[in-house]
């Protein structure tokens, strides 16, 4: 595993069966919040309600391409709060 000061690991290992090596790419919260456009605390909020699973190394969370791809994919579009549509 090799990590850049800029939220992202390269994430690396090798079959047994075949010794095919591979590499993944991953990414902190704030990385992760940043790729698919949302806020950190909006990503924490999806993860307690289960509509995205970091993986957990360390203390830290981390989330493949993959997963914040289906997470854009899944989450409707939202622009910001909502409004009150009392007010006037």
């Amino acid at each position: 595993m090799s990590e850049n000061n800029s939220g992202e690991v390269d994430f690396e290992w090798t079959c047994e069966e075949c010794e095919h090596t591979q590499t993944m790419k991953m990414f902190d919260i704030k990385k992760a919040a940043h790729f698919i456009n949302k806020h950190p605390e909006s990503l924490r909020r999806y993860i307690a309600k289960k509509q995205v699973t970091p993986i957990n190394m360390g203390n830290a969370w981390f989330f493949t391409e993959k997963q914040l791809s289906q997470l854009i994919i899944s989450t409707p579009k939202t622009s910001g709060r909502p409004k009150n549509k009392e007010l006037k």
